[in-house]
């Protein structure tokens, strides 16, 4: 056999003078025969280098733990492979088996003292095994000739398992060793194999919430569009109207200062500061969540969160859960622990839409937060401070439902503190010209860019006789009906300008008021109104409603709606049926 010997201090792979330097891989199969003692064992070595390049082009777990186990039997010439690990009761269960054949058709478990052995104290066993004076002998299981178990090195206690059942698959003591050797590299390909799944699912993750945050900057950009649409349109509200200095607080986002609509701010002047609690009464529509963010907006707590809440839009288990928030295992699918809109309205607002439609029992619950001030999340047991103002609103008659037994006459005292009456939109029809003219300049539209460039949108005039029929009409829906009837006629009116033909057969035949009507011409001489709406909402929800006889689901189904989306809707632009 030739070989080589490297003296002195080489580079890499050198050896110490006059040793001699075998390299496994150049060895011819004639050159083994002059080694015979160590002959099977360089065989074996040169099997596992190898396997050990196999694995490495594997990326797979499933494939690598297969073609791990397939070397497994040529490297110990055994003819079943196992990988174990502890089941958790005492057992080793099989993670992955292979065969000579290349097959998995083997018991899930193995309880044999020689993998538990390899996998509590991590030592090699090899069955049978000589019997040792005063220590007890171990034989292979039943039907099993030999067995050999090394430990598998990694972070999770692993065992690599091979046995035989014919003579010929006896093992050596040599054999424990190259197979730990062969396992030990191996565990350190399957590391690389895992980490690289890791950071492909960690990569793929990446990309959904780069595809998710792109979506929600649209989202943001189109809300941030309409927001400077809407706030430009204040301000060229207030020029024309001018400020009220009698109001402390200039009021942007509310249109309109007619003598009803004035009577509330000057109310929303003297709390706004005070912390109290407000309630807001009024029908459905009439603008209640916008005053209560007016009253918010003009507080000492403006800096603080305005967070909003439809008491009627979730079942009672939600809503709860919402307001509140809950702990890690506090139900199903609770994985970790999340605040509720009391702990997220910190130090600002928060306001309770449609209270009156709480359940009892989580009215007693909103009792204690306002007496005490502090919250216990749902499956928790410790409590929390918080510093929230309470604002809520109703479209109902609490103090009825408090005669009735429906609602708790002490959490209405608390809550009704000051009450606000936020006035219908029949009762206010001075401000009609105005909101009318706020709504046509939304719905004319004009985008960012064009705000940004300093153009003007072009806004649809209005003719006499339909501002005549706006404000003779006694709009059920309020305010909401009004912003959609504007949108409505916005996008059905020709050469931009509004007239009767725009308008809907609802607000020409509907409930009309005949002062109103004599009194529309002087409110709109000489007046040319913009704006945008949506009232194809409330007519499209209406017809669908009316042509399917009533049927919830089947309305949902045809407007692409789920059934509480579209009962949110029936109640907000007053079109809830018996």
């Amino acid at each position: 056999m030739d070989t080589t010997a490297v003296g002195g201090a080489g580079g890499p792979g050198s050896s110490p003078p006059g040793r001699p330097r075998i390299v496994l891989e150049d060895l011819a199969a004639e050159a083994l025969d002059e080694l015979p003692d160590v002959a099977r064992e360089i065989r074996a070595l040169r099997r596992i280098l190898e396997l050990g390049k196999r694995l490495t082009r594997i990326d797979e777990e499933g494939a690598f733990l297969d073609a791990f186990l397939e070397g497994a039997n040529s490297v110990a010439g055994s003819e079943r492979a196992f990988l174990v690990a502890p089941d958790g009761a005492g057992g080793a269960h099989v993670v992955r088996s292979r065969d000579l054949a290349g097959e998995s058709r083997e018991p899930r478990t193995i309880a044999t003292p020689a993998a538990m052995r390899a996998l509590q104290s991590r030592e090699a066993t090899l069955l049978p095994r000589a019997h040792e004076p005063g220590v007890p002998g171990e034989d292979p299981p039943p039907g099993v000739r030999a067995v050999l178990c090394v430990p598998v090195p990694g972070s999770e206690p692993r065992a690599l398992y091979v046995d035989g059942r014919s003579d010929r698959d006896l093992f050596a003591a040599s054999d424990a060793d190259l197979l730990a050797l062969y396992a030990e590299q191996a565990a350190a390909g399957l590391e690389r194999v895992r980490l690289t799944a890791q950071n492909r699912r960690q990569r793929d993750e990446l990309v959904a919430a780069g595809e998710h945050a792109e979506r929600l900057n649209r989202r943001l950009a189109e809300l941030l569009e309409r927001r400077t649409l809407e706030l430009r349109d204040v301000r060229e509200d207030l020029e024309r109207a001018g400020v009220d200095d009698a109001f402390r607080s200039r009021y942007p986002e509310i249109v309109g200062r007619g003598a009803a609509m004035s009577a509330v701010l000057r109310m929303l002047d003297r709390v706004a500061d005070t912390g109290v609690p407000v309630l807001f009464e009024g029908e459905s529509g009439t603008g209640k969540e916008l005053m209560a963010r007016a009253l918010h907006a003009s507080s000492r707590r403006s800096a603080g969160r305005f967070v909003a809440e439809n008491c009627a839009a979730l079942p009672e288990t939600l809503l709860e859960n919402e307001l509140f928030g809950h702990e890690r295992g506090a139900f199903t699918g609770a994985d970790h622990a999340a605040p509720g809109l009391f702990e997220r309205a910190d130090g600002g607002t928060l306001f309770l839409d449609e209270v009156g439609d709480t359940s009892v029992a989580l009215q007693k619950r909103l009792l204690r937060v306002l007496q005490e001030g502090e919250v216990r999340r749902v499956g928790g047991s410790s409590v929390r401070k918080v510093d929230v103002r309470i604002v809520t609103a109703t479209n109902r008659d609490l103090r009825k439902l408090v005669d009735d037994g429906r609602f708790r006459e002490d959490l209405y005292y608390r809550l009704a503190v000051v009450k606000l009456r936020v006035p219908p939109l029949r009762e206010r029809r001075e401000d009609l010209a105005a909101l009318v003219h706020h709504f046509l300049v939304r719905a004319a539209g004009g985008g960012a860019a064009t705000l940004a460039a300093g153009a003007r949108p072009e806004v649809p005039s209005i003719a006499a006789d339909a501002m005549d029929a706006f404000v003779a009409y006694d709009w059920p829906g309020n305010v909401r009906q009004l912003e959609n009837e504007v949108r409505r006629a916005v996008a059905l009116c020709r050469g931009g300008v509004i007239d009767r033909a725009a308008l809907s057969k609802d607000l020409l035949d509907g409930p009309r008021d005949a002062t109103a009507a004599a009194a529309g011409a002087s409110l709109t001489a000489g007046r040319s109104l913009r704006d945008l709406v949506e009232d194809l909402e409330t007519r499209v929800v209406r017809e669908v409603i009316e042509r399917e006889h009533g049927n919830i689901t089947r309305a949902a189904e045809a407007l692409g709606l789920s059934r509480l989306g579209l009962r949110k809707k029936l109640r907000r632009y007053g079109l809830v049926r018996d």
